[in-house]
């Protein structure tokens, strides 16, 4: 996935995997819509007029400020033509994961959450499929890579490691804890794919924004 690449994302990757995968579901899930929040946040910041002071747009933006709450946010985005309807519907079904994270008292598990999460990542032509192959890949990648140096640490033969390795997919036990972080790991991929998406909109306007009053301004002066 190209957007991997972008700078911002590419540290928004990091940071989520550094502080998410020892999170629980609720956890994960607050922290990984703040990350979007702020995303959106710079996004909307990027399309305000000059004018407006820091003070003004922090009374804008800040709460109990008309545009303080991930909500707000989203369909301002959206009525402004900032963001898709794809990306909008996306943000709202984070949102509304979110909402449940924060107020329920019940178990709260990302691993039950399966179609709500599905509705997340639905960003095109069987997205949640690529994410979560792309998240199964490299846990699997990583566990292997742990557990070979483990094995090689403890004197194991090239041969004897090789067959450990190759049972670790009938081992229940294992495949049981891969299942369980795999929703996680889609977390990751999952929140990179749609703040890039966002980052993508914030270059692309503020390329144009320089020097115009009114989005008017941009059409062909009639001659």
């Amino acid at each position: 996935m190209y957007i991997f690449e972008h700078p911002k994302i590419n540290e928004l990757f990091n940071v989520l995997l550094e502080n998410l995968l020892e999170e629980s579901g609720r956890g994960a899930i607050l922290i990984a819509t703040a990350h979007a929040d702020d995303f959106l946040t710079e996004l909307i910041e990027i399309t305000l007029p000059d004018e407006i002071s820091k003070k003004e747009r922090e009374r804008l933006l800040n709460y109990p400020g008309h545009l303080s709450s991930f909500s707000a946010k989203i369909e301002l985005a959206f009525a402004f033509r900032l963001i898709s309807k794809t990306l909008r519907d996306s943000l709202n079904a984070l949102r509304k994961v979110r909402n449940d994270a924060a107020h329920s008292s019940l178990p709260f598990d990302l691993f039950e959450l399966q179609q709500k999460m599905e509705s997340v990542y639905d960003l095109g032509s069987d997205t949640p499929i690529v994410i979560r192959n792309a998240a199964t890949r490299m846990l699997v990648t990583m566990k292997i890579g742990k557990i070979a140096h483990t094995l090689k640490n403890a004197g194991y033969s090239d041969e004897e490691k090789n067959k450990v390795l190759a049972d670790l997919p009938n081992d229940k036990e294992n495949m049981d804890i891969i299942n369980k972080q795999i929703p996680h790991w889609e977390l990751i991929y999952g929140i990179c794919l749609i703040c890039g998406m966002i980052v993508n909109s914030t270059e692309q306007i503020s390329k144009v924004k320089t020097g115009i009053n009114t989005w008017g301004d941009l059409l062909p002066k009639e001659s």
